[in-house]
């Protein structure tokens, strides 16, 4: 185990001297920091970004000191990802920390995949899990100096919402986490009538600033929605993704007619496994953490967009789940074993593919994104386009972004 971990280290190590991976998203992160710094690009308005502006500001310090490089953007998520890690471990108790854990989610396809990406999953990773370490510390620790890890969750909490709207569900655990550890204190009329309007002001605030928040484009998909079965469907097929720790487009391609249901069923099979892990540990998971992924779940299950990365910041608290749940015997305990061997096959498959395409720009070109930037990332590997896949201009925009931050 020591020498493949050793071996994912130096993983993660190589893979920060890789090119400059772009997606839709980070165009859009890039154009904020450039309207904080100096003004925005031509035809981008910032106003009508619903991105929030905690990672932009990351990306703006990192200019105004000159470190707006991608070898420095992929080592600050490697420390984001690192300090996650150590959070979510220290958040359980010592009968669900398992060997398994570190490799497990360091071999994640997602993982691999986002973690030098310039989006905002791995700092919102880091300060979500560092509020719900922090809640623990304050449930555990002893006074006086106890309250200062309460205040420590807040401010991570508050600095996960800065970084993605979805941090609000933080402030519903640390709620939940108050009320299942002050029960006495919860029962004095004067607490009930302040947490009472409390609540109101936050439900109140959430729809008058929804807007500034980035909250307005969310609560209009859930007016305009109808039948939740598409969505849930769509949703489930991420889980699937996940399980499998394999791409659903790769699923697709290879089992045409049969890898969305597939991928459906692996989707259903994780949410059992969770349902059950969660309810054998009910007495060890805390309150906090079950909360979170609750409220975080439902949220993302009403989420009108699709992508697996989005699951990144609950990845981790999946797989103590799913370990813990492996606890069988007889039979179970050998087909779990199966299971991980193929899970950790498929990690160091997406892991031999990142560095193929670190080495190979034509098909870093061809595939990055799934070919969006092609004529960008070509015209900044070899000059200009090829030849068969000039079929629009050069964005500019996205253009000045590789060879500048390069």
């Amino acid at each position: 185990m020591r020498y493949l971990l050793l071996s994912i280290a130096a993983f993660y190590l190589l893979s920060c001297f890789a090119p400059l991976r772009l997606e839709y998203d980070s165009i859009h992160y890039f154009s904020l920091k450039e309207c904080l710094d100096n003004a925005c690009p031509p035809g981008f308005q910032a106003a009508k970004d619903p991105h929030p502006l905690g990672y932009p500001v990351l990306l703006l310090i990192l200019s105004r000191l000159g470190l707006l490089h991608s070898f420095v953007i992929a080592g600050i998520n490697a420390l984001f990802m690192a300090g996650s890690l150590f959070f979510v471990r220290g958040s359980f108790p010592s009968s669900l920390r398992s060997f398994l854990f570190f490799p497990m989610v360091c071999l994640h396809w997602t993982f691999i995949k986002f973690f030098a990406y310039p989006l905002s999953e791995m700092q919102y990773l880091f300060f979500s899990t560092g509020c719900l370490y922090c809640f623990r510390r304050w449930v555990e620790g002893a006074a006086p100096g106890r309250w200062l890890w309460l205040i420590a969750a807040f401010a991570g909490a508050g600095l996960a919402f800065f970084t993605r709207s979805a941090g609000a569900v933080l402030a519903l655990a640390l709620a939940v986490g108050l009320m299942g550890e002050q029960r006495r204190v919860l029962k004095l009329p004067i607490v009930k009538v302040l947490l009472a309007g409390a609540g109101i002001l936050c439900v109140a605030g959430v729809f008058l600033f929804s807007k500034a928040l980035g909250l307005e484009m969310y609560l209009s998909s859930l007016g305009r929605r109808g039948s939740p079965i598409p969505l849930l469907r769509e949703h489930l097929k991420e889980w699937g993704q996940l399980i499998l720790n394999v791409p659903g487009n790769k699923v697709i391609t290879l089992l045409p007619g049969w890898g969305n249901l597939l991928l459906i069923s692996a989707g259903i099979l994780l949410a059992l496994v969770l349902i059950y892990a969660f309810y054998i540990r009910r007495k060890e998971i805390p309150l906090v953490i079950s909360a979170y992924l609750i409220a975080y779940c439902l949220l993302l299950f009403n989420w009108p967009f699709f992508d697996a990365r989005f699951w990144i910041p609950v990845l981790p608290y999946m797989v103590v789940g799913i370990v813990s749940a492996s606890g069988l015997g007889g039979m179970m305990r050998g087909v779990f074993r199966v299971l991980v061997a193929l899970y950790f096959f498929m990690g160091l498959g997406a892991a031999g593919y990142s560095i193929y395409t670190m080495y190979h720009k034509d098909v870093l070109a061809r595939t990055q994104a799934g070919g969006i930037f092609r004529n960008e990332y070509e015209t900044w590997f070899f000059g200009r386009p090829l030849s068969d896949t000039a079929t629009h201009p050069v964005n500019p925009e996205v253009l000045s972004i590789l060879k500048r931050y390069n």
